[in-house]
Parts: structure tokens; sequence; C-alpha cells
């Protein structure tokens, strides 16, 4: 059609008055270039001359009447971004000044990406000047000369038209599409569902687009990427015909599958490649970090390839390394096999139990190679180095498992190859992070990335929230939020313990003052001691910091939390010790009671306050009678004693009857509180939250 309009000259001076003169035209847009093409026709109905015309959208939208300017705007962009049919009323000022009513209609091209490359259509004089018969004329043509598959059919899916580009592609002439069924090119491998939602897409009046998979006369399958549109007759009445318009694009599915496939596999082998098992390894990590478990990974390297391909020549070279793959695809059927290059295979195997397993397969691997090659008709022994990387005990990156079990491989290499290696580096990778973390740690009191957050605990008896325990929490600009269980062994192990420990203390005192001061209802706070913090000689002075310019009245206390193991090291100066902090104003509380070895012939001369139920135990009820009977029995010493008696860890309604049918007097758990932040507990404490 370019070439049409380049060749075509047109005197604006000649056009006619005549108001039956047919006023209609084609136009083509080239989207990226922004080139608009005019027919002859569309020229008179704007009345501008092609010299005058910048040929372009926006040249365009200038002839538009202002007040319509957005709604074409909008269907351009419904068509281009939604794949909307473009079909818009609107009303143009000719050069002249007069006014006139068009109705544009048209389609949309797209590139292989779907990125809209082109459009086309008609524009059609709705003020009377185009007779009807020379309308319905070019739009046939249109019909008739499309590259796009065109079927027109009834509701009841009964094909009423379909055009010739339909009848080359699918092998059926139009006698004998028309009259039958819309499910003439059906092929049968699309699920009833698809067709379910394109019925009551349709039915609904709204367009439906999708690829579809046909079958032509010849039995053979087709790619059709299809558009189905409702048609009303007449327009503001009901839904009376289908129209479709479609692409074969089987070709271009072909050659994108050819491409992916040449991106993701082997030539040679037809094994996946480099980039194709790392994203295999990167995916399964990606699992696993969900789900938890273990996947492994070994490294395959031919040993002494290259004397092979010098003896043997290149093309049986490569025919052993095809004997190879297969090998190993049929000895690990369930692992994933790759061709990572030259003479290097990878092995990935998923939810590997752990290292056991993974020398198992390992022996299984040099197994392969105990047995000769067939190579240009001669018996070739070979050997592998093999080397093997597990997740996450020596990577959690794929990258990094694919390069420590490289590593792992070069070291069997190294010890004269035929034999295989795991990766040993995982103690001094554990020993770099903690003094990576040791180092960040010494900065993270001084950068106040330390916070606290309190777990309440709430009372058997009332229901009602009675004491929080104060928990360290850490949020490292590198790291992120670091788990205590990570950070907090580093602190005990260089001794940072203490200047930690001594912050935690002095922040929840501070805390405690403030929300007294704010008149908040009063409660217990309790502060873990470390085992190495309680041995200090500085703690006494360190509590009596703390607690100095506390109001302290009825159930506005600080409780300290000793582990029952710290009071096994020298029992005498640890009894002693806790007596200096009781005389302070403390509360004493053990910890995690029942999980050491302390005689309970000390327990009765303790100054000790509270014993806190391990968790261990409480988790343990009631599917466990035994944790069930040694919960019943630290809670009765603990009565028997006048102590406080804290459950931790309780998640279950079941946990909690029988810890009240049992007599405790505390909880502390999910199933009633999670840790919140510091500046959330004065709204927990004015709620009224109960059991």
């Amino acid at each position: 059609m370019t070439e049409n309009y380049q060749n075509t000259q047109m005197d604006v001076g000649s056009m006619r008055s005549d108001p039956d003169q047919p006023l209609s035209g084609l136009w083509d847009w080239d989207i990226a270039h922004d080139r608009l093409e005019w027919s002859p026709e569309i020229y008179r109905l704007f009345g501008v001359e092609p010299s005058a015309f910048d040929a372009s959208y926006p040249a365009f939208l200038e002839r538009v009447h202002p007040d319509d300017r957005d709604k074409v705007s909008s269907a351009v962009r419904a068509a281009l971004e939604d794949g909307q049919p473009y079909q818009v009323d609107h009303r143009i000022l000719t050069r002249a000044g007069d006014l006139r009513h068009v109705r544009e209609m048209g389609k949309v091209e797209r590139d292989a990406a779907g990125r809209p490359i082109r459009m086309l259509g008609i524009v059609q004089d709705m003020g009377g000047r185009l007779k009807d018969e020379v309308r319905m004329g070019l739009l046939a043509q249109v019909v008739e000369q499309s590259a796009d598959l065109i079927v027109i059919s009834s509701t009841q899916g009964v094909i009423e038209y379909v055009n010739p580009t339909f009848c080359r592609a699918s092998g059926y002439t139009a006698d004998e599409a028309i009259g039958a069924s819309t499910r003439l090119l059906k092929s049968g491998l699309q699920e009833t569902a698809f067709y379910r939602r394109l019925w009551e897409t349709l039915m609904g009046g709204e367009p439906f687009h999708d690829v579809l998979v046909n079958r032509r006369k010849d039995g053979s399958v087709f790619f059709e990427d299809k558009t189905i549109t409702p048609v009303r007759l007449p327009p503001d009445g009901p839904v009376t015909h289908f129209v479709s318009t479609g692409k074969d694009i089987t070709e271009q599915l072909q050659f994108e599958e050819r491409i992916r496939h040449l991106s993701e596999f082997s030539p040679l082998t037809n094994l996946p490649n480099r980039a194709a098992f790392m994203k295999m390894i990167d995916d399964e990590v990606r699992r696993l970090a969900y789900v938890g478990g273990r996947l492994a990974i070994a490294h395959v390297d031919v040993d002494r390839f290259k004397a092979i391909n010098e003896a043997f020549g290149v093309i049986a070279a490569d025919q052993l390394l095809k004997a190879i793959g297969e090998r190993l695809q049929q000895a690990f059927p369930a692992a994933r096999i790759a061709h990572l290059g030259a003479d290097e295979f990878g092995v990935l195997w998923t939810d590997i139990p752990g290292i056991d397993a993974l020398i198992t397969e390992a022996d299984h691997i040099m197994a392969q190679f105990a047995e000769d090659f067939s190579v240009a008709g001669h018996a070739v022994f070979i050997t592998a180095s093999v080397g093997l990387s597990l997740y996450p005990d020596d990577a959690s990156q794929a990258a990094d498992l694919l390069r420590t079990a490289a590593s792992a491989m070069y070291e069997a290499k190294n010890q004269g190859g035929a034999c295989w290696r795991t990766y040993i580096a995982s103690l001094v990778k554990d020993q770099t992070e903690r003094l990576d973390m040791e180092r960040e740690l010494r900065q993270a009191l001084a950068k106040q990335e330390f916070t606290l957050h309190y777990q309440p605990q709430a009372s058997l008896e009332t229901g009602r929230i009675v004491g929080l325990e104060a928990l360290l929490r850490w949020r490292s600009p590198q790291r992120g939020m670091v788990s205590p269980g990570q950070f907090i062994p580093v602190l005990e192990q260089t001794g940072l313990i203490e200047a930690v420990g001594e912050w935690v203390l002095a922040s929840a005192c501070q805390h405690l003052a403030a929300w007294l001061a704010a008149g908040l209802p009063a409660v217990r706070v309790s502060v873990n001691v470390s085992p190495r913090q309680f041995r200090s000689a500085r703690l006494p002075q360190v509590v009596a910091r703390a607690l100095a310019g506390i109001g302290q009245g009825p159930g506005a206390e600080i409780e300290l939390e000793i582990t029952e193991s710290a009071l096994l090291h020298d029992t005498e100066v640890a009894v002693a010790t806790l007596r200096t902090l009781r005389q302070l104003g403390a509360r004493i509380a053990i910890d995690d009671f029942g999980t050491g070895y302390s005689c309970l012939s000390y327990l009765k001369d303790l100054p000790v306050d509270t014993l806190k139920l391990a968790q261990p135990f409480v988790q343990g009820i009631p599917e466990h009678p035994r944790d069930r009977g040694i919960a019943a029995l630290v809670i009765g010493l603990g009565k028997s004693l006048d102590m406080d008696i804290v459950a931790e860890g309780v998640e279950t309604e079941e946990q909690l009857a029988v810890l009240r049918e049992e007599g405790c007097t505390l909880l502390q758990g999910y199933l009633f509180s999670r840790p919140i932040p510091a500046e959330d507990v004065p709204l927990i404490l004015t709620s009224g939250k109960t059991l």
C-alpha cells in the first residue's frame, strides 16, 4: 500500500462537492518511525494536500476536533497496550473549517515479542457521503485480501464466512468450512477449561485473545495467535456473530524453540549446558530456601582427554563425550546431567540427605568409568576427576556451589585424578564469616543497630499481661535482620556479650521507667543474663546503675534470668552473687529449668523467685507423657518453694489446658503473643489483651 501511496498524485482543487462522492480510505501507521500513510480518499476527506501533511500521528491528531482528541488517543492506547479492537467515532475539522463525522477502524500488527509495530485500518465518512454498498465492498476487499485468517461465525458456533488466508492455512476450502462447526480445527491438545474460558468470555460480550493449537485438514498441527471479537447487530443490540482474526505463528514458535534449545543445550551431547545447569541449581536453591533440605552437585572432568583427542581425532573424541553423557544419564535417572563444556560434566542431586549419601553417589560416578568406552572401534579406558559440593554446607548460591565443586575437582586432579574430593573449606568459610560478623558486631553497639523486642507473659489466673521478657534484636545494614541464634554465640565467644548485655539491661530499665511515667500498668520486665556476664565481678555495679531511677512499685520490677548452667560453675559464688542482686532490688529467675544438672539440694537455698519451664518440655505436651510428667514435676517443685512458674514456648490450646491443669502460674509463647517492638508495648498494655 505504501508504494501505491507514493505513486498517487492528487489534485486537491479537483475535489468535487457532490455529497454522494465516497470519501473513505485506508491508512497505514508505521509505529516505530511514526510514519502515517493515507490513501487519496482520506486526503480529500480531511481537506488537506499531501504536501501540506506532516505524515505523522501528531499531525493527524491536530485535524481531530479538540473535544474528541482524548477519545481517539484512549482508543489508540487501548489497541496498542491492551490489544482491544480499534474502532472510534469522532469529528474532524477540514482545512476549510468544515466539521465532519468519521468512523475509524483498524488492527495492530505485532512483532515476535508482542510489541506493536504497525497499525492499519479504514476511515469512513459517517455523514452519508459514502454509500453503504461502496463501504461494504471496500470492507469485503480488505477482509478478502487480509494476511490474517478471518472467520465469521454465528453465536452457535456455525461458520458463515472464511477468507482465502484461512483456506490456505487450514487446508479446507470455503465450501468445506462454511456451515461446519468452529470445532473444525480443534486439535484436542488444549484442555476443556481453555475452551470453557473462551466461550464464557465471548458470551459475556468481551473479545478473547490467546494462542490456539489447531489441526489442519491433513492432520498436522499449527499454532494460531487468534483474537475473537463479538459483533452486535445493530451496534446496541445483542451479540449475533463472532469475528476471529489470527496469524499462523507455527514457524515463528519453531524458530524460537530452536533458538532456546541452542542457548540452553549442548549441540554435541544434547544435554543442558553450563548456563542451563546454573539455572537449575539456582531454582533448587530458591526452593530449598523455603522448604529446607540439601542439594549436591558433582563437577566431573575427564582425565587426560587431550591425549584421546590427539590419538583418535576430534570426531572420535566427540563420540566419547556423547557416550559419557548417555552413561551418566542411565546411571543417575533421578539426577540432572549437564555438559558444562569441553570434557566437563555436571550432576545435580536434589533433596540429598547429607554427605554420606553424596559419597555413595560419588562412588557410583567412579564406577561408570570403570568400564571401557568404545572409540573409533577401540576399547578405551578412561578415568575422571570428580569434585563435590553440598548445599547449604559449602555454599548457598548457585555460582558458589559450582565454584566450590570445581575447586574440589581440581584438588582431585592434583591428587593424580581417578578419584573424587569433597569441598573442604567449610570450616575456613565459617571462620571467615564469624570474623566478619565479629567485626560488624563490634561496631553495631556504637552505630545503634541493636533494638529490644518484648514478649508478653500472661497470668493463667487472670489472663492479663503481668510481665515482659526483653529480647535482643540486631538489624545489620549488610545482613538485614540477623537471627539471635547466629550473633549471640559470637557475642559470647568474643566477650562482647558483657557490653551488649549492659546495654540491654540499661535499655530495659529506661523503657520500664518511661512506661511507668506514662501511667501504664506496672509490669515485671525480665532481662537475660549470659553465663559470661553472670560471672563478671562488675555485674552488681551494672545492675545497681541500671535500676537507679526506676520508680518501682507493686508489680513494676526487673527480673534477671540466669541459665541453669551458669549456676554450675562455683555454686557458692553463684549463690552469693544472686543474693547481692536480690538485695539491689532485682528479682531472680532460673531460665530453661530442667535442662541442666544443678543439684536440687541447692535450689532450696537459692534466692530465686521464678522458674522458667524449658521450651522443649512444653512443646512435647500433650503428645509425650514424659514431657508432661517433667513439666508437672517442675511446676510442683516451684509451687512447693513458693516460686512463680513461667512456661515458655506455649503455642497450642492443648498445651495451655495441660499447664493450667498442672497449676502453672505464667504463660509465654506465640499462643498469646509474639515478641513486639518496644514502641508497641504501650498499645498492648492498654489493650486489655487476655488469654
